[in-house]
């Protein structure tokens, strides 16, 4: 049974339409501020919905005993979330469309979930039981994917306060297949917050777009990225037009063949991935937390030599 496209979202229940530009004091020390705006805004959506519905009104999953089951989970809101399968073993198949080779059976262990990313999860059910989130957040309660077993007299029930592992992306794939060691670019992007105009504006080395400095690369060249976090807040980047290698997560080798096209920054971390300049254009790279993008976290991969024209007249193609 494959069940397409389970849609994570949220939504505010009574602020939907609050403009938040305002809300930063020139001068704010970020780092100790009592409630950032990410803070807030997991305060202010506090409905979390599945392909469009919450609560009670979330239809639970029906399978046969013994089925193996696929289901895909897309967040298409702009939080983290921590999916759980409770006490169901389970493998991650795909990630953001790229299949995982030889992935490992798991259990109890909590997936995060950042903003545009896209996981396939197999498992074959023998009981009923629920996917919830453990967010410690307001929304996450509204959260309860039932999966029922036809014949299981299980109950299910929220379960969203236990307090479970993290999944570990670089140390899941078990294919020993080697990553490419040679490079003809390199780049590094410091992410972080600074205020500008009285507004909290999120940066890319200092800079916030359309001043941030673009990624040249040329066709057909191996290019490396080193991300590093130096802010308070989790930063999905995500790359338009190309797949690209998890490297390493904080100095650390990722085992295996992991490709994605959104990864998840975390605080303080730094990760390294790589991917092939394969497809000629200008291509958007930026934070997937579609608020810290519009206030200035994104910049672009251009390829040298392309003679497409740019939109907003920002700058010229880099011959």
């Amino acid at each position: 049974m494959d069940h397409s496209k389970m849609n994570m979202d949220h939504a505010s229940a009574d602020m939907g339409d609050m403009d938040h530009s305002g809300m930063h004091m020139e001068g704010t020390d970020h780092s100790k501020m009592n409630m950032d705006h990410d803070e807030m805004m997991k305060m202010m959506y506090d409905l979390y919905s599945v392909n469009g519905k919450t609560g009670s009104a979330i239809r639970p999953l029906r399978v046969k005993k013994g089925e193996r089951v696929r289901l895909r989970f897309i967040n298409a809101g702009y939080q983290t979330h921590m999916l759980h399968l409770q006490g169901q073993n389970f493998k991650i198949v795909a990630e953001d469309g790229n299949a995982i080779p030889n992935p490992a059976e798991v259990k109890d262990q909590l997936i995060p979930v950042g903003a545009s990313e896209r996981y396939e999860i197999s498992f074959v059910a023998d009981h009923s039981f629920a996917i919830d989130l453990h967010d410690r957040t307001k929304g996450a309660k509204s959260f309860l994917l039932p999966v029922e077993v036809e014949g299981s007299q299980t109950t299910v029930k929220a379960d969203h306060e236990k307090n479970l592992p993290v999944w570990d992306l670089a140390k899941y794939n078990q294919d020993q297949t080697k990553s490419p060691v040679s490079f003809r670019s390199s780049y590094t992007l410091h992410l972080n917050t600074k205020t500008e105009n009285r507004v909290q504006v999120y940066t890319i080395n200092g800079k916030t777009w359309p001043n941030t400095d673009p990624l040249p690369v040329r066709a057909g060249e191996q290019v490396e990225v080193t991300l590093i976090n130096e802010g308070k807040s989790v930063h999905p980047m995500h790359l338009h037009g190309h797949k690209f290698l998890v490297l390493s997560v904080n100095g650390k080798p990722v085992s295996g063949q992991v490709y994605k096209d959104t990864i998840q920054v975390n605080p303080g971390e730094t990760v390294v991935i790589t991917f092939k300049a394969d497809n000629p254009g200008v291509w958007m790279f930026h934070c997937h937390d579609l608020h810290h993008a519009a206030m200035g976290m994104m910049t672009d991969v251009t390829y040298q030599g392309y003679k497409g024209t740019d939109p907003d007249k920002r700058k010229q193609v880099h011959e």
